[in-house]
């Protein structure tokens, strides 16, 4: 997990000079460390506690975000015809 908290990528989701544009770069980024990050890692425990505190951290970044009113509607739909 503390390989995850200093990736930089990770650092600048919550930094608060995030504007719309660059956002989605952010998240980009962010999702090819972690998958990088799974991909070497070694002990299933240490990767499951990482991607549940990843989890938790996006969960906290949706809720705080200006631009929730849409996220996730046509994912939400598209889910439930799998």
């Amino acid at each position: 997990m503390q390989r995850l908290i200093k990736l930089r990528s990770f650092k600048a989701l919550f930094s608060r000079d995030i504007i719309n544009a660059s956002l989605r770069n952010i998240l980009d980024n962010c999702i090819e460390d972690i998958v990088r990050l799974c991909k070497t890692a070694t002990d299933s425990m240490d990767l499951f506690r990482t991607l549940q505190y990843t989890r938790f951290q996006l969960n906290q970044i949706q809720m705080k975000s200006p631009y929730q009113d849409n996220l996730g509607e046509k994912c939400g739909r598209v889910a439930l015809c799998y």
